[in-house]
């Protein structure tokens, strides 16, 4: 594994494999390159990769009747972030996709209008090591807008109709000119 000069103190080994354990011994050389007798055996142990931070818990920003954008602080040196959804009355997770790191904000399109879900994510980093899930953040998405049809139109009014919107409490209109 190498040699160093009279001096020297201290070596270190790189290369090693993660989470291996490995015999180390060394010997002085005497004058005229006679070698000493070997030490004892040390025996170290290299220690796992460190393990993937679990995000926070995401942040629900804004959600319609379709979609909903989540935002979470960023980890040191993860590579992406990944995603899991499902509706909170089913046993089966979706796949959300990924974001990859630096990012720090996901919209979660092609939701049920007036649903509850829960939604998931996980770190990856280490090249090869993934963190474990977080715990869910739960929303409900908003009813579908009502579709407006123009049945009356005059100098200054108009009237409008629609089909009722399941789940739908009241509804609010707004005007511009």
């Amino acid at each position: 594994a190498g040699t160093l000069s009279a001096g020297s103190t201290s070596k270190t080994f790189t290369g090693l494999l993660t989470s291996t354990s490995y015999d180390i011994r060394g010997r002085s050389m005497c004058s005229g390159g006679t070698p000493g007798v070997w030490s004892t055996i040390l025996t170290h142990s290299t220690t796992a990769p460190l393990p993937c931070e679990l995000p926070a818990v995401l942040s629900l920003n804004t959600v319609t009747n379709t979609s909903a954008v989540f935002t979470w602080p960023a980890i040191s040196g993860a590579g992406w972030y990944e995603f899991r959804y499902k509706l909170v009355s089913s046993g089966t997770w979706i796949s959300g996709g990924t974001i990859a790191a630096p990012g720090t904000s996901k919209t979660q399109n092609g939701l049920a209008a007036y649903s509850s879900y829960e939604i998931q994510t996980r770190t990856f980093c280490n090249s090869s090591q993934y963190s474990n899930w977080s715990s869910s953040t739960y929303f409900t998405t908003t009813v579908n807008p009502p579709t407006l049809f123009a049945s009356t139109v005059n100098s200054n009014n108009a009237t409008v109709t629609w089909t009722a919107v399941p789940n739908a409490q009241w509804y609010e209109f707004k005007t511009k000119p």
